[in-house]
């Protein structure tokens, strides 16, 4: 399980964007050149 880390009082951002990642990953062929992507479960948050 991933721990809290605190962040720095001296640090404050100008704007932060939250945006919900979905868990997945796309497969392309090396033969035929299609797609696949397989979702799995639960997601993450990134922030920027």
């Amino acid at each position: 399980m991933a721990s809290v880390i605190e962040w720095p009082k001296e640090v404050v951002p100008s704007s932060m964007n939250w945006q919900l990642v979905s868990n997945s990953k796309t497969f392309v062929s090396t033969f035929t050149g299609s797609a696949q992507t397989v979702r799995y479960p639960g997601s993450r948050w990134r922030c920027s």
